[in-house]
């Protein structure tokens, strides 16, 4: 499910939340799929993911940072790639 709030001083969207069953990038890891919440709030500037394997539950990535942080470590990431 993906939901999206939109305001005009806000370029694409204001808050995105993002929350359900996706397909895992690491087939051997997670042949099941992960659980993903995501929550990119612009207006507090927040930006909260949280993974979990669906089978046993447990929880792969736990992030809550600011969104300005983020950012910057997803810039860095492309970078290097």
């Amino acid at each position: 499910m993906e939901l999206r709030q939109k305001q005009k001083r806000f370029k694409k969207f204001m808050k995105e939340i993002i929350s359900g069953w996706f397909p895992s990038r690491d087939k051997e890891r997670f042949p099941e799929g992960v659980k993903k919440i995501r929550v990119i709030d612009k207006e507090k500037g927040w930006y909260r993911e949280k993974v979990d394997d669906v089978k046993p539950g447990v929880i792969t990535r736990n992030i809550e940072q600011p969104l300005r942080q983020h950012n910057k470590y997803e810039k860095i990431i492309k970078r290097r790639n």
